[in-house]
């Protein structure tokens, strides 16, 4: 299994329309996508789409449907230009649910070829509105 937990810190600082700042300790979650399955049954506080102390939905990130969030990415990437073999490995950085809240201001999606050289990473960007917007 190829992931772990990264410690970090979260700061944002906004002088406009209203002064509000705010530094946090956290961890994210290094997630290799096709470990999704092994992560949810070898972790007792650890979830992948289901309820848990910390847990991991597909669907939290670019829409995706349940299931299905490694071949979401692909399909994103592709549209852009990049095509990715079907062995390609992507790895999820991102905040985990707690107790079923979300707060996740950004995540990384790391798309990697099969002698694991970084092909691309995409940037999913959340704003308080609950919008998500995506960068390569």
């Amino acid at each position: 299994m190829n992931s772990c937990l990264y410690q970090s810190r979260v700061a944002h600082a906004r002088l406009a329309p209203r002064k509000n700042s705010f530094n946090y300790s956290v961890f994210y979650c290094w997630v290799d996508l096709d470990d999704l399955s092994e992560l949810d049954r070898s972790s007792c506080l650890l979830s992948v789409n289901r309820r848990g102390i910390y847990s991991i939905h597909e669907s939290d990130h670019l829409q995706s449907s349940r299931g299905r969030l490694k071949s979401d990415v692909m399909d994103w990437v592709r549209k852009r230009g990049i095509e990715l073999a079907p062995d390609c490995r992507i790895r999820l950085l991102t905040l985990p649910r707690f107790l079923g809240y979300v707060f996740n201001p950004v995540s990384f999606f790391y798309c990697y070829d099969s002698a694991d050289e970084l092909i691309c990473g995409v940037a999913e960007v959340g704003n308080t509105f609950h919008e998500k917007k995506l960068y390569l």
